[in-house]
């Protein structure tokens, strides 16, 4: 590792921990490329009702823009992902939360059905944590909240009565 890399990388080290960003959660949003879902998902948590400091990055780095690594990971309160297959590796490589939206890729950057699509699993995930903590789900099955256990895969979470399907690693499953 040269000079500038090694710098590079304590100053990236140090941004992990700045104290100007605040007290904002910081969410890490994560698909294939970085080009279309996480970003757009980024847009969509940071804005409200969510108002979270977000970031994206790609898993692929023949295709990424930004590609996941540990001190995004670092970084992150919690991690945000598109398929199952995603979140499989990236809880392999950290005990942070990670949670599938299940989002197909089949959408354009910041195409509205998407912002919504993301918008209305994020919240689904949000209420049914909500319902965990306090001993009881308040997702019902036909809003898209994914009994425990489900690895997230749409075709599943049909399977066990869910519309959407969603899902959660290395925290609460729902």
């Amino acid at each position: 590792m040269d000079v500038f890399t090694s710098e590079v990388t304590m100053n990236r080290k140090w941004n992990v921990k700045n104290p100007n960003q605040g007290s904002y959660k910081k969410v890490l949003c994560v698909c294939s490329a970085e080009l279309l879902r996480s970003p757009t998902a980024a847009i969509v948590l940071s804005r409200k009702p969510f108002d979270f400091n977000t970031r994206s990055c790609g898993m692929v780095p023949d295709y990424a823009v930004i590609v996941l690594d540990g001190i995004l990971m670092e970084w992150a309160d919690e991690i945000v992902c598109m398929d199952a297959t995603q979140q499989r590796e990236i809880t392999k490589r950290t005990s942070k939360p990670v949670i599938n939206l299940n989002v197909p890729d089949v959408y354009e950057y910041r195409h509205p059905d998407l912002m919504r699509l993301i918008a209305r699993r994020y919240k689904q995930f949000s209420l049914a944590l909500t319902g965990e903590r306090n001993g009881k789900t308040k997702v019902r099955k036909e809003d898209g909240g994914t009994p425990a256990g489900n690895t997230g895969s749409p075709t599943e979470g049909a399977k066990q009565g869910s519309a959407d399907g969603l899902a959660m690693a290395n925290g609460h499953a729902v």
